[in-house]
């Protein structure tokens, strides 16, 4: 005999495709949610967490400034960090 479960709404949501972004979405709207309040003349810096690569965040910053029509441009930088400035 089949075993039966009930799920809960949140159950079905959670197992439901096309519900929620992708991870590559998430991450390229967490970029762009970064950059949105940074306007021409200022800047930012990037911690470089352990394992990540410095030119996976640096494309991804490149990626979200064109998306949000910026230019943006790195300043050099030793160790963990990155740093860039909004250009006008």
């Amino acid at each position: 005999m089949p075993e039966f479960q009930k799920l809960s709404r949140e159950e079905i949501e959670a197992l439901t495709p096309g519900k929620k972004p992708s991870q590559r979405a998430r991450i390229r709207e967490e970029y762009q949610n970064f950059l949105r309040d940074i306007h021409p003349g200022e800047g930012g810096e990037v911690q470089v967490a352990e394992g990540e690569n410095r030119t996976t965040i640096r494309n991804r910053l490149k990626a979200a400034a064109k998306a949000l029509d910026k230019k943006i441009s790195f300043l050099r930088t030793r160790g963990g960090v990155l740093r860039f400035r909004v250009e006008a």
